[in-house]
């Protein structure tokens, strides 16, 4: 029988060195927890395996006169323990899931094969093409917004278009999810599989596996990876504004299941990057802070040590930046 005191670093845990801070990262799923300059003492410990007597003896020595070790040792190990970073003997702990999914393929192949060849193209093309989709796209929403075509949201709940809706259901999503693929391999970070996943055990999608993507050390880069997907969005609804401002009355089915799709597109660009949640928003502003726990650091209540609280701060800020936007623009659409 294993010793239940003996607590070791689950399978595939990675010690990620960021400027202001350590993390345990869990490459299989997307458990992390900041670790403490006083408890880094103790990850080589972990690593090979030892009882909470060993770990509370290292701590003693380093700190003869600290009050409370056994509490505040207990303090550092149960989170890991709950996010399966930790096992104890020989039984590993269980990790978070993304909700109930099924792995249908490999989406690194795909991935990889189209990240090298789009990494051989001169950078300056790439940029000066995907800035001109970008213009594109707004300029046909705003052609649209300005004909007074995009619909609010009774006129969505009416007029539901079935073609609009498949259109985005079955083009822009996967597309999304390809799009963070894409950036994840094209940052030099392997790709996981792709399948399908029960957004909150109810609503089936698409999703691609992106959990090592913690393992890209720039910002930029690491930011790219979740901000592919709004991207799509967005382009998604320039593409489907223009094949509406073309069908015209001419085409009048294919314009308004085009403009539903634009409406579709979106409402996920808004939803998508509100910070509050575990979003692309979110992984988004935790990159550029380079801070993967700076969401759950600036939501809670805890004290912070000063580069947290700075990080922290800062997201709260961009935070309410976003709430005030997204709040505007939800009167207008209601209207």
């Amino acid at each position: 029988m294993s010793d239940p005191s003996c607590y070791r670093l689950a399978p595939g845990v990675q010690i990620v060195r960021r400027e202001q801070s350590v993390l345990l990262v869990a490459t299989g799923a997307s458990a992390s927890v900041r670790v403490s300059p006083g408890a880094m003492v103790l990850l080589p410990l972990l690593s090979a395996g030892c009882s909470v007597t060993d770990l509370e003896r290292m701590l003693q020595s380093r700190h003869p006169h600290a009050p409370g070790i056994s509490v505040k040792l207990q303090g550092f190990l149960e989170p890991l323990l709950r996010v399966g970073l930790l096992t104890i003997g020989e039984a590993e702990a269980g990790t978070r899931r993304r909700g109930a999914g099924w792995p249908l393929l490999r989406a690194d192949p795909a991935a990889h094969w189209l990240a090298q060849r789009l990494l051989r193209v001169p950078p300056f093309l790439c940029w000066g093409a995907l800035l001109t989709l970008v213009l594109l796209a707004f300029a046909g929403v705003a052609q649209l917004a300005l004909a007074r075509h995009l619909l609010h949201a009774p006129a969505m709940v009416a007029h539901f278009n079935l073609a609009g809706a498949l259109a985005f259901a079955l083009l822009v999503v996967p597309v999304h999810e390809a799009g963070h693929a894409l950036a994840c391999r094209m940052a030099g970070a392997p790709v996981g599989s792709a399948g399908i996943v029960l957004h909150g055990y109810l609503v089936p999608g698409p999703y691609v596996e992106t959990s090592q993507a913690y393992l890209v050390s720039g910002r930029w880069a690491r930011f790219w990876i979740p901000a592919a997907g709004p991207l799509v969005n967005l382009l998604g609804a320039g593409g489907a504004a223009w094949i509406a401002l073309l069908a015209g009355a001419s085409h009048p089915d294919v314009a308004a299941a085009a403009i539903y799709t634009v409406m579709l597109c979106l409402m996920w660009v808004v939803f998508d990057t509100n910070p509050l949640g575990p979003t692309d928003g979110s992984h988004m502003l935790e990159a550029l802070l380079d801070d993967e726990l700076a969401r759950r650091n600036a939501l809670g209540l805890r004290g912070m040590r000063a580069p947290e609280r700075r990080a922290a701060l800062l997201y709260r800020g961009a935070a309410f930046l976003h709430v005030v936007c997204s709040s505007a623009l939800m009167y207008v659409w209601l209207g």
